[in-house]
């Protein structure tokens, strides 16, 4: 494999090539998927202990209920944007999950 670092002004340059331009935006954005990882871990994991099938839907509720987010979809699907509906709820989600 060639090396093409000299194409490069420097490494950082380097790097947002291979793995896009980290900003604030984007580590706000992995941080919301992470946290919400962590959360629908403790959600099912709560649901298979009480024996709770599995529904389309119930994540969003429970998350919405126990944390006080409310996530939009987008196309039917989680979108990367939530809204606070509970501040106190929310902040136990934050010292919780981060």
């Amino acid at each position: 494999m060639a090396n093409n670092n000299h194409l490069y002004a420097d490494r950082l340059s380097r790097l947002n090539t291979l793995i896009g331009q980290v900003t604030e935006a984007s580590v706000d954005k992995y941080e919301h998927w992470r946290t919400l990882q962590q959360a629908k871990a403790e959600f099912d994991n709560t649901r298979i202990a009480n024996g709770q099938a599995w529904e389309l839907g119930a994540f969003a509720d429970w998350l919405e209920n126990t944390y006080g987010v409310q996530l939009e979809k987008e196309e039917g699907m989680i979108g990367p944007k939530f809204h606070i509906v509970d501040e106190q709820k929310y902040l136990i989600y934050r010292l919780k999950f981060e």
